[in-house]
């Protein structure tokens, strides 16, 4: 049984035939018996989320109409492989997912009852993002005009609740809800919670909540966590906000960009952050590793002419139409930290005291900067310099 587990996990993720072997990974499933699915829940769980990546690709939007009584059958027989309180494993995304799909489908069964934990919600946010464009067919599955996955109700009674819309801070576990929120609501009846949310607190970066890039972070946001900043990029009208807990966050720029200002509120009409919002017009955002290998002098005059150290990040810099850089946020000079790693990703993350960019630049330290022999520098010598 398990090496035909083991089979099925290979050939769904090669992508060949998948109608017919959609069919077979939910006969198999079926077949086999809970022991067995609890003893393999790890390969199980993650045998299930791609059986729902490949309905998504199969069907799309009809996925819901077309599969939806089979993976509703297909779920039940997995639901219980990560329900049991002192064998739960937390760390694995698949099965994650699938304990919070079977709060759900528990919830919908007692009529939505308050059975939901809606601590779950706020530790399965990051990985319903991640993959939430792979499978967000699942939750439009209806029975008898019921969707049997409620998560828009569990979403939208998190938002209205007093502890939510009455915040001094907004934490990471805000951005992620609101984020879920954003992309599941549209179209909906439930998109009015989000309009109501953002007139009445001013949270002007819900507009850029578009995708699980939009946030210019690490998936644990690092950089707001160090630095109490947050970028938003709105790829659909290339715009930024930048936004900081912080008034004093924004002084002291060296910029020659022209800023919307802003202030967010919380239900009590008290200051909880403020933003800068601008336009890029057609410049486009590129990472620090293009800039020194291709523009490596003007790279050196953001970081020591500039100040502008916490650039490490992917997309923090900005090429402009005519070939010049900025950067993306020039009020990283008040940045204490200097966060380096790819965005919505964990395993790679580093961060550093300003002190601590040369250490950053050691694998670039033989690059050119000059252009010919005569005016050939290494970053190297730059840096002790």
């Amino acid at each position: 049984m398990r090496e035909q587990l083991i089979a099925y996990l290979e050939a769904v993720q090669v992508g060949n035939n998948q109608e017919i072997l959609c069919q077979k990974i939910a006969e198999y499933l079926l077949r086999c018996n809970t022991e067995f699915l609890v003893e393999n829940s790890q390969e199980v769980a993650e045998l299930f989320y791609q059986y729902l990546c490949a309905l998504q690709k199969l069907y799309g939007d009809e996925a819901s109409v077309n599969v939806g009584s089979q993976v509703e059958k297909v779920f039940k027989a997995v639901a219980l492989i990560n329900t049991n309180e002192e064998t739960m494993v937390e760390n694995d995304s698949n099965l994650m997912t699938i304990r919070f799909l079977s709060q759900l489908y528990s919830a919908e069964a007692d009529d939505y009852s308050e059975t939901v934990q809606e601590q779950l919600l706020l530790e399965a946010a990051p990985i319903l993002l991640e993959g939430l464009e792979d499978i967000y067919f699942i939750f439009k599955i209806e029975y008898d005009g019921r969707i049997i996955f409620p998560i828009n109700r569990l979403i939208a009674k998190v938002i209205k609740s007093p502890d939510f819309v009455n915040i001094s801070k907004i934490s990471q576990q805000h951005i992620r809800i609101l984020q879920l929120a954003v992309q599941l609501f549209r179209s909906t009846s439930d998109s009015e919670i989000i309009e109501e949310l953002r007139n009445t607190c001013q949270l002007r970066f819900l507009d850029f909540l578009d995708g699980t890039q939009s946030l210019i972070d690490t998936r644990d946001m690092k950089n707001y966590q160090l630095n109490g900043v947050m970028i938003f990029h709105n790829s659909n009208y290339n715009k930024v906000l930048i936004r900081h807990e912080k008034k004093e966050y924004f002084k002291c720029a060296d910029h020659n960009v022209t800023f919307e200002e802003g202030v967010e509120l919380n239900y009590h009409r008290e200051p909880i952050g403020y933003y800068r919002e601008y336009d890029l017009g057609d410049a486009s955002l590129i990472d620090y590793h293009y800039a020194m290998n291709e523009q490596p002098r003007e790279f050196l005059k953001i970081l020591y002419d500039k100040g502008c150290y916490n650039i490490f990040l992917e997309k923090m810099l900005v090429k402009n139409a005519d070939g010049t850089l900025q950067v993306l946020n020039p009020f990283c000079v008040n940045d204490k930290y200097i966060v380096r790693g790819k965005l919505a990703c964990q395993c790679t993350e580093r961060y550093y005291n300003r002190s601590e960019v040369e250490e950053l630049l050691l694998e670039y330290q033989l690059k050119c900067v000059g252009g010919n022999l005569i005016d050939w520098i290494p970053y190297g010598l730059c840096l002790n310099l």
